[in-house]
């Protein structure tokens, strides 16, 4: 869970300024950085880019952070992240198409509610 988030200029957190300081030393520096960041990105515009970017760090790594640009950009480290190796894509994507296709074709649901209600396996 974060300690803080910034939206435009305003930091919010959850601690007051020195509690804040104390838990995570670089995190206002960070913070501020992603001021800079929604400042460049013309405002609103950040957010939905900055959830695309968190999309392709969990593609790539399984961690919301540690691919994206605007995280890598701020500093992992001083926002409380750890830089996680990339992971092949191709595997990633291939179980997604599974499990796309298992719901679409309605397997999942089937095998998740075999035995509801009867008191004995569907089959």
């Amino acid at each position: 869970m974060a300690s803080a988030f910034t939206v435009g200029d305003v930091v919010i957190s959850r601690h007051d300024l020195d509690r804040l300081r104390a838990l995570r030393p670089g995190l206002l520096d960070h913070e501020l950085t992603h001021s800079r960041q929604w400042a460049l990105c013309l405002g609103l515009p950040f957010l939905p880019l900055y959830v695309a970017s968190m999309g392709w760090s969990w593609l790539r790594t399984g961690d919301r952070a540690a691919r994206s640009l605007f995280e890598r950009g701020a500093g992992l480290e001083r926002g409380g992240y750890v830089d996680v190796p990339t992971r092949p894509l191709g595997p990633v994507l291939a179980r997604g198409v599974r499990s796309l296709g298992a719901a679409i074709t309605g397997r999942r649901g089937l095998e998740a509610g075999a035995g509801v209600g009867t008191g004995r396996p569907r089959g």
